[in-house]
């Protein structure tokens, strides 16, 4: 990690954070526009999460990270058909679906398949 960033973020949501809730923003430039800094950024090194940053180490996102950050209309592009994607999906109400307690756990007990494919980690 950037050693700028991990200064911050330690003052910011250390041991005695200055708020109770922090928050830390995965974009650390832009974070209320809707662009492809978070690409450039973690390239950088000044990915929040570790999961963010594993994105340009790993051989199967690298690419992908490197092109998003190069082409804002390439990350316009993906962005939008995710979303229309995501529009597609139905909301289930009511009795038909739940709000689970922990994500890879029905309220139930059961595991769920997810949960079952990562070894439990949620």
């Amino acid at each position: 990690m950037d050693p700028t960033l991990r200064t911050k973020l330690i003052r910011h949501c250390g041991a005695t954070p200055k708020q109770k809730d922090p928050v830390a923003f995965l974009d650390q430039g832009t974070s209320f526009s809707v662009d492809n800094q978070y690409y450039n950024q973690i390239a950088q090194y000044r990915g929040v999460m570790l999961i963010d940053q594993e994105l340009t180490l790993d051989d199967s996102t690298a690419g992908i990270v490197a092109a998003l950050g190069k082409d804002e209309d390439l990350f316009m592009k993906k962005f939008g058909a995710a979303l229309v994607k995501l529009g597609g999906l139905h909301v289930i109400e009511g009795k038909a679906g739940e709000i689970r307690k922990a994500c890879g756990v029905v309220n139930g007990g059961f595991k769920s398949s997810f949960s079952k494919l990562t070894g439990g980690i949620d």
